[in-house]
């Protein structure tokens, strides 16, 4: 069976939701994955050699993503769509204007109705694709998860009585949770940007981590202990997955979490997390954390079984290869 997979390991989305998951499917079966960044000058004859094609969001650079759609329905080539986001934007975000300019939202709702699978992270986002009319049998829950084979994820993490925030700029708007916290943040994965300093702004005492290549980037939780997640209710939100939970927990760091859909499947708030519904929540929490790292540990490691029991990307791919084998051609 071959498969071709769209995209380029640059980012965290395509690491986690097509080179991650499907490496691990390469190295446990006999499915041969290839990879490329662009398929709008795909051959109808490279189109046949492939019993399947697996992308993120959009298969096209241009946004035309019609002509090879046609082009794999006349091969008998099913196409696996991945969605890790939802597809409406809130004013705001920081790619807000550029989905306006390219008209994102109906070119990704075009494509879910036309593939022949969909793959997402939550119940949430599953039922919002529901919605548009399309059958709920196309659709299939695949979490993020880890893989516990990689070097970044076998590495044994160090602590230091600090507190950590990771993500990009299109979290912006969420870093706003953490402005009332005095004491200093490590805000991992920067980049020299306007939007950077901008963010970094938002914070009282911003110290910083310079972004990392996605098969690094965990090294980012080494040298603190508490992990802060902040992450405001609307609809785009609610359709992300937990994968900063999952993440801080795997690295055994004590967690402070919004109080927000995709991560209510793991919170148990005291016991393995401490969950913030406020700005103020935050504030008195990172400074109980701070002053208490016995409960620190104890949080961490209590979160750290859970992930270890859940997320395991070989327990989460079963439902991949169930898809992939009603492609064979």
């Amino acid at each position: 069976m071959r498969v071709l997979i769209v995209g380029a390991k640059t980012n965290g989305v395509t690491y986690h939701r097509l080179f991650m998951p499907y490496g691990q499917i390469e190295r446990t079966t006999d499915i041969e994955f290839f990879a490329t960044p662009q398929i709008d000058t795909i051959t109808i004859q490279e189109v046949e050699s492939f019993d399947a094609i697996i992308f993120n969001r959009n298969i096209s650079q241009k946004f035309d993503p019609a002509p090879i759609y046609v082009k794999c329905k006349a091969a008998g080539t099913k196409l696996i769509l991945d969605i890790d986001d939802h597809w409406n934007l809130y004013p705001g975000h920081v790619l807000f204007s550029h989905y306006q300019q390219t008209n994102s939202a109906l070119c990704c709702i075009d494509q879910l109705k036309d593939a022949d699978f969909i793959t997402t992270t939550n119940g949430y986002l599953r039922d919002e694709i529901i919605k548009l009319g399309i059958d709920k049998k196309k659709v299939t829950i695949c979490r993020n998860a880890i893989d516990s084979e990689e070097a970044q994820f076998k590495q044994e993490f160090t602590k230091e009585n600090k507190m950590f925030w990771q993500g990009s700029t299109t979290h912006a708007l969420d870093l706003e949770l953490l402005s009332d916290i005095e004491e200093p943040i490590t805000l991992g994965g920067y980049f020299y940007s306007d939007e950077w300093f901008n963010m970094c702004a938002k914070i009282k005492q911003p110290l910083i981590k310079n972004n990392l290549p996605v098969d690094e980037y965990m090294n980012l939780y080494n040298e603190t202990s508490i992990a802060l997640i902040p992450l405001k209710d609307n609809k785009f939100n609610r359709s992300k997955s937990e994968l900063k939970m999952i993440e801080a927990g795997w690295a055994h760091k004590a967690v402070v979490v919004s109080d927000v859909e995709p991560y209510r499947v793991l919170i148990d708030n005291g016991v393995n997390c401490f969950v913030a519904k406020s700005k103020a929540d935050f504030k008195k929490y990172s400074e109980l954390l701070l002053k208490n790292e016995d409960l620190q540990v104890n949080l961490a490691g209590e979160l750290h079984e859970l992930i270890k029991s859940r997320y395991l990307i070989e327990n989460v791919n079963i439902r991949r290869l169930d898809i992939l084998e009603q492609c064979r051609k």
